[in-house]
């Protein structure tokens, strides 16, 4: 998992960020 809290998440709140996030999880 990633050291992001729910505020640097929402910061993002990109395509990209959403990939990274989904193939990670």
């Amino acid at each position: 998992m990633h050291g992001l809290t729910v505020d640097e998440i929402k910061k993002f709140k990109s395509p990209e960020i959403s990939n990274l996030l989904s193939k990670e999880i």
